[in-house]
């Protein structure tokens, strides 16, 4: 593709709570849509919880191992980059 960027590993450099806001609103889905429900932690922690979206983002910013990944953002537009294809859609 010819495209260069920037790698975040934010398993080790967690977002704030903004920057998780703007990724989501980039990617045009809800945080429900954004969490890895099959991780452990989600299982044991979550899994038969009511959440709302502001408890999914809380969770979400305290364990970020359940933020799917990777995500590759393009200016104001973000895709889920599984399948590696739908990387295109933003460029």
């Amino acid at each position: 593709m010819g495209v260069e960027f920037e790698t975040r590993l934010y398993l080790k450099e967690p977002f704030s709570e903004n920057e998780l806001k703007t990724v989501i609103h980039k990617l045009g889905i809800s945080p429900k849509e954004l969490l890895r429900t099959k991780e452990t932690i989600f299982k044991e922690n979550f899994k038969d919880k009511d959440l709302s979206d502001q408890e999914i983002m809380q969770a979400m910013l305290d364990h970020p191992k359940l933020i799917e990944r990777p995500i590759v953002v393009n200016n104001d537009r973000a895709v889920i980059g599984r399948p590696p294809s739908s990387i295109k859609d933003i460029f």
